[in-house]
């Protein structure tokens, strides 16, 4: 017999040959392994306690249930096992033990339960979760005829309340459905509890079992599943045990929420790699929501399938073939053709109606979806598409249900190309379909009024759009580009003539549609990045617009597109011109140019809100004086409050022998962070690397130079995640040493860089990019700097500038996510654009470096120290 000891040790090297190997061979020799060692330690038992081999067997079984039930298990699961027994069978815990034993002791983890047959239908009875492991019970050793009772028991057990069972798990449903409109629940998904997750496929193995499939090839081959529909149940389930191993084998073994760093990790041991633009994790992410999106659609047929029609229901003929029963829009498929139009026809008498498409219709077109994809140029499919969409209500249930049963990738095929596809960056909130799907959803709002109250302005521009089908369409593939990673607008732009051929549009209609997915971003770019002052930028947008129809769109599809991106990205709203900026170019348009008096009406409806504020201070005179100095960019970007504030900072700066004002102003956990002082050459690098060095997080800055030489900084700022709230006085005082030149900025940097181990980024050599722009302004350069997010990334920039004598103008720096887009307006030593083609190139060589090459280096050396120790 072998000992004790080195059978432990035996299975212990058995199992480590699996344990960090996650691909499916790895994990069904594991199941192999695990099934061997339990009939072998079962049977040892007979030698080891001196029973009776023949009563032994007879009076007891071993039984696997949940995942080693489904026979694909791996080594960092729970093996859930059953010991049965008859009612003679005096089972002690000891006989247990030495089965359980050897296999905790070699590392896996087991939950087991003992009794008999009654015993353990009685748990079942009162525990759901139990009662599902116990459907996927498989016989392991012992007498098969015990194993049988239970069979035999269960099915009772589900036939006699299997309607009761049936509505809690659509309650489980409906309540895991509540997780989609849960801001971070798509980006960082539960893998058991989010539709069509782990949870979800259970489910759908309980439901099939109540409808008499005991395994899902068995409801394939009866027809209850389609072919396509049991083989990606079977793969996800797989691909879903392969992540579960990798979550468990982490530090963290309860871990079941995928947030970003784990998300990363996972990938990383599947074997995922970047591409192009997107890194491994999100490649890794995007198949998970794919699995996640089909298992969600075939449990949420089963419900409607298995939904009872009550005996007695009202049935209306909606067109020959179509009614409504109970709420619900059926076929007669004995007595209709069904046509490509017919097939969005269905969902649009749903919509019309205030139902949904009954569970046999959509089993029927789900087996009939080849329809769609065949239907290349009937225009008259794309009607019923947009009529669908208009009359549908603003939350898109009967839409939602079209794309959820994957109809309109059928119909739209490069809609497969974002499906479950997303951004770790933590600015977008959902995957790049949902967010379209989102987006759609925002605009039906708009143009209903929805927003009134809090948006006037907008709403009114949106009464005058009196044909909405092609923002209908260009809301639901504006992001479509984004399967190409970089410039996703124009991207989305070419790719939109080939989808409206196949749809059949007219030409001045794919225009339409590719100049709104083309240019989605050019509103909010405009706005957020660029001066709104400067006529050359308003008469290239306003070139690139053509006419106010088009504009108008533009301006809600812009709104809506923030507005469903999340709540970071819908405060560029607030604190950009969009509006503003929307006005100056329908002047432009309407009469060939802006209106003279626009600026000019806006200062004065500033000045009489921030004479009222400031007037203990200066007269009406010197208010005007004071705006008059600063350039337009300033008065359309900033609240009346904060222009009056600003001004009674600089009150204060004119009348103080201090070198600077600086205001701090708390919201939540973040700052805004507010310097006047003289303006100069190192002003905007130095304070902002003042602001690294008190472990300050920069997220977005504005810097606006007054004619008068004043210069405002404004930053938008938290801490970091090292450090706890900032000690503003503190601050302060080491803002006054260094204008007063007794502070040495770059040591202390270097000094604190050298006791900072840098944040870990989503950052790629190559990966900046740098844009130097002397076309688009008359008077400045525009110098553009698209790189990852990082500490002191704005201190590396301006200093850069600093070097070479390079002034600033104009500031705007944006942070999306993990990404920031910084513009700067600058001109060179002498006050004129960079003209100097040497310069240029030494300007983009030195940010480039900086920005990835001793970047790189720099993390390479921290991982270099932390691999020695």
């Amino acid at each position: 017999m072998v000992l004790y000891e080195h059978l432990v040790d035996s299975l212990k090297t058995q199992r480590q040959k699996y344990a960090d190997n996650f691909g499916e061979e790895s994990i069904t020799g594991h199941t192999t392994l695990v099934e061997i060692s339990l009939i072998s330690l079962y049977n040892r038992l007979i030698n080891v306690l001196d029973l009776d081999a023949e009563a032994f067997r007879a009076n007891g079984a071993l039984v696997a249930t949940g995942d080693l039930g489904k026979s694909f298990i791996g080594p960092h699961q729970p093996i859930t096992l059953i010991f049965l027994k008859t009612p003679e069978c005096r089972l002690q815990e000891e006989w247990l033990r030495e089965i359980i034993d050897p296999l905790i002791e070699a590392g896996w983890k087991v939950d087991y339960t003992a009794g008999t047959v009654q015993d353990i239908i009685a748990e079942a009875e009162k525990n759901i979760g139990f009662l599902q492991n116990l459907i996927t019970s498989r016989y392991i050793s012992g007498n098969r005829k015990i194993f049988e009772d239970l069979d035999a028991a269960l099915e009772d057990l589900l036939k006699g309340r299997g309607e009761e069972i049936e509505g809690q798990l659509r309650k489980e449903w409906t309540a895991g459905m509540e997780l989609v409109d849960r801001p971070g629940a798509w980006m960082e998904p539960d893998l058991f509890a989010f539709p069509g997750g782990i949870r979800s496929i259970t489910t759908i193995r309980t439901v099939l079992r109540l409808s008499g499939f005991r395994k899902i090839d068995e409801a394939v081959r009866d027809g209850f599943l389609n072919h396509r529909e049991g083989e990606n149940l079977l793969k996800a389930e797989r691909f879903l045990t392969r992540v579960l191993n990798v979550l468990m084998s982490l530090e963290n073994r309860s871990e079941r929420v995928m947030g970003f760093p784990v998300q990363r990790r996972v990938a990383e041991q599947l074997g995922y790699s970047n591409r192009g633009a997107f890194s491994a994790a999100e490649v890794f992410m995007q198949e998970l929501h794919r699995y996640f999106f089909e298992t969600s659609q075939t449990l949420r047929l089963l419900f409607e399938k298995k939904a009872k029609i009550p005996v007695s229901y009202e049935s209306v003929e909606l067109e020959p073939g179509v009614f409504l029963r109970d709420g619900r829009v059926e076929i007669d498929d004995q007595g209709v053709e069904l046509s490509p139009e017919l097939f969005v026809r269905i969902f649009l008498h749903a919509a019309k109606n205030g139902a949904l498409v009954g569970g046999k219709t959509l089993d029927l077109l789900r087996g009939s979806r080849h329809i769609l994809e065949t239907c290349s140029g009937n225009r008259r499919v794309l009607d019923e598409l947009l009529e669908l969409v208009h009359s549908d209500s603003p939350v898109l249930p009967v839409f939602r249900l079209f794309h959820d049963m994957g109809f309109l990738g059928d119909l739209i095929p490069e809609w497969k190309g974002i499906l479950g596809l997303m951004q770790c960056d933590g600015f977008h909130e959902y995957p790049f379909h949902e967010h379209a799907l989102r987006t759609l959803q925002e605009v039906k709002k708009v143009l209903g009024e929805a927003y009134r109250s809090d948006e006037p302005e907008l709403s009114s521009i949106a009464r005058r759009i009196n044909d909405p089908r092609w923002l209908y369409l260009a809301a639901l593939l504006h992001d479509i580009g984004k399967s190409a990673g970089r410039d996703h607008a124009l991207r989305g732009g070419e790719m939109i003539p080939a989808i409206a051929r196949r749809l059949g549009m007219l030409p001045e209609e794919s225009d339409m549609v590719q100049f709104l997915v083309g240019q989605h971003t050019l509103i909010m770019d405009s706005a957020s990045m660029r001066d709104i002052g400067d006529e050359e930028m308003l008469a290239h947008c306003s070139l690139l617009v053509g006419d106010t129809i088009r504009l108008d769109n533009l301006l809600v599809l812009t709104f809506a597109d923030l507005k469903a991106t999340g709540e970071k990205a819908f405060r560029k709203w607030h604190q950009s011109p969009m509006i503003f900026l929307h006005e100056r170019l329908s002047q432009i348009l309407e009469k060939g140019e802006p209106r003279p008096g626009l600026i000019a009406e806006r200062i004065e409806q500033i000045k009489q809100i921030v004479q009222r504020e400031v007037s203990d201070l200066m007269d009406e005179s010197q208010v005007v004086a004071r705006l008059e100095d600063v350039g337009p960019r300033y008065l359309l970007s900033m609240e009346p409050a904060t222009i009056a504030r600003h001004l009674r900072m600089e009150w204060e700066l004119l009348h103080s022998p201090e070198p600077f004002v600086l205001d701090v102003t708390a919201q939540d956990k973040t700052w805004t962070v507010t310097l006047l002082s003289e303006t100069a050459p190192w002003l905007l690098f130095k304070t902002a690397g003042l602001l690294t060095l008190h472990s300050i997080d920069i997220s977005a800055a504005q810097v606006f130079v007054k004619n008068n030489g004043t210069a405002i900084l404004i930053f938008n700022c938290s801490p970091t995640k090292a450090a706890t709230r900032p000690d503003w006085e503190s601050f302060r005082a080491d803002l006054k040493r260094l204008m007063e030149h007794r502070f040495s900025l770059d040591f202390r940097l270097a000094k604190h860089a050298a006791l900072t181990r840098p944040a870990a980024v989503n950052h790629r050599p190559g990966d900046t990019r740098v844009i130097i722009d002397n076309e688009s302004s008359a008077h400045y350069t525009i110098l553009e700097v698209h790189t990852a997010d990082r500490t002191g990334l704005l201190y590396l920039i301006t200093k850069t500038l600093a070097d070479l004598d390079i002034r600033i103008y104009v500031a705007k720096i944006t942070t999306r996510g993990s990404r920031v887009a910084d513009v700067f307006y600058i001109r060179d030593h002498l006050d004129r654009k960079l003209s100097d083609s040497e310069q240029i190139e030494e300007l983009r060589s030195a940010l480039l470096y900086w920005l990835d090459e001793a970047y790189r280096q720099s993390n390479e050396g921290f991982r270099k120290e932390a691999a020695n120790g």
